[in-house]
């Protein structure tokens, strides 16, 4: 389950992002970073919480290598453009895309492979390749079908993610999971006692 407040959400979401719109860009890494450490460090398995452990020098690092491929699409529009203007489309949005997959792909598995579950690590393998690939095809037929295969989409999309996700356990893992089952089954009936009534969960 997620333990949030009101505050620290409308921090994350709404005044960090717009504080990177006012700073030119500037800030887009560090909004990126504070959105991802709010949604890990909120987040629970049980009453196991996730702890991240990556910092904002990490994101500063994917965008500054984007920026590189923004830079390397400018000037191949413009290239491109003054020679055979009709290609220059055909190759910069091609680009524009692997960047869009690039800055996923990236931020996804620094956020999963420097987070742990207690002792528990994770390893998340997005390749940008494949992920640019799933997000031009999805386009396309979503296009083509006039929204309807929207929701395949976004399975199609969840089971790539899914499916690049592994748990790194360190130790017994179903002793984990019991106790886990054990402490959430003991906070249901102390809920359940606060209201008088009787919860299982």
């Amino acid at each position: 389950y997620k333990r949030q407040t009101y505050s620290e959400a409308l921090k994350t979401f709404v005044l960090w992002p717009l504080a990177a719109v006012l700073t030119i860009g500037i800030l887009i890494p560090y909004a990126v970073y504070r959105q991802k450490r709010f949604i890990v460090a909120h987040s629970r398995y049980g009453t196991a919480p996730f702890e991240p452990h990556f910092g904002a020098g990490d994101f500063y690092g994917i965008f500054l290598r984007a920026l590189g491929i923004i830079v390397i699409s400018m000037l191949l529009a413009a290239g491109l453009g003054a020679i055979f203007p009709l290609l220059a489309p055909l190759v910069v949005l091609p680009l524009y895309l692997l960047l869009f997959a690039y800055v996923s792909a990236t931020t996804s598995n620094l956020t999963f492979n420097s987070s742990v579950l207690q002792c528990h690590g994770f390893k998340s393998r997005l390749k940008v390749g494949r992920l640019a690939w799933i997000y031009f095809s999805n386009a396309v037929v979503t296009a083509l079908t006039l929204g309807l295969a929207a929701p395949w989409a976004k399975v199609r999309l969840a089971n790539y993610h899914a499916g690049c996700l592994t748990l790194m356990a360190d130790g017994d893992l179903d002793s984990f999971v019991a106790a886990e089952e054990k402490n959430v089954s003991s906070l249901g009936e102390e809920i359940g006692d606060v209201f008088d009534m009787e919860i299982g969960l």
